[in-house]
């Protein structure tokens, strides 16, 4: 993926692709890690691992830093539910492959981020804290919807957005972060490197990765409701519906 990208301004170590963690303190999107049967965190030769998109908002401070041991539900859709196996080997943990999905949102469409045989290496501290990284593939069909061409994404309604928003945030992304959609595309194909194709042998997918920084949390698994749901119900009463 850095081979694609890394010539582009964006993904410069100054560039606007740096900071998911705008868009998640935003409220837009989180991602919630559990473990389970841990007897001890240095070495452990079996723990059990979930990877959740997050159902409700980051919690933060004053200042705007995440708070610990906030409470998150997790997404009750099932593709955007995950488990798997890991080991812990002085103190790092390692998971078996697993394929994962999680929200995203641009210019306020809704998108996903898929990766096929994702494995999570993370340092575990005493504290509940995690540090390190979560890679494994993505298809490149996926990997261009959501971040240059946007063609699913959809609206707050769940349906898929205005023609209009979607083609003017593809070009208005490649004008700002400095590529073109036909040469990325392009590009895609020519950098594949996993899950060759049965029939033609070429690959469909691009190698990966995102580093991770995790605090303490509790998770729930119960539906997570909006805190405008009351008032939505009370605006529908109002308007005799």
């Amino acid at each position: 993926f850095y081979r694609l990208v890394g010539c582009t301004r964006s993904h410069l170590p100054e560039g606007q692709s740096n900071s998911f963690e705008v868009e998640m303190f935003t409220g837009s999107w989180g991602i919630l890690f559990t473990l389970e049967g841990i007897d001890d965190l240095r070495n452990d030769d079996e723990v059990k691992v979930g990877l959740y998109a997050s159902a409700d908002p980051i919690q933060l401070s004053p200042t705007r830093i995440p708070l610990a041991y906030a409470t998150y539900a997790m997404d009750q859709d099932p593709r955007f539910r995950a488990t798997t196996t890991g080991r812990i080997e002085n103190g790092v943990l390692t998971t078996e492959p697993v394929d994962v999905r999680f929200r995203y949102v641009v210019n306020s469409m809704r998108l996903e981020r898929p990766l096929k045989d994702a494995r999570l290496q993370v340092t575990l501290s005493e504290e509940g804290a995690l540090d390190g990284y979560l890679g494994g593939y993505t298809l490149i069909e996926e990997l261009y919807d959501y971040k240059y061409g946007y063609r699913k994404g959809k609206g707050g309604d769940g349906q898929l957005a205005p023609l209009a928003l979607r083609l003017n945030t593809a070009n208005g992304s490649g004008l700002v972060l400095g590529h073109t959609c036909a040469g990325v595309y392009q590009a895609m194909h020519q950098l594949a490197d996993g899950h060759p194709d049965p029939e033609t042998g070429a690959c469909t997918t691009l190698s990966m990765q995102y580093q991770v920084k995790a605090i303490p949390a509790f998770v729930v698994d119960v539906a997570s409701t909006s805190k405008n749901q009351e008032l939505k119900e009370k605006l529908r009463y109002d308007d005799g519906q």
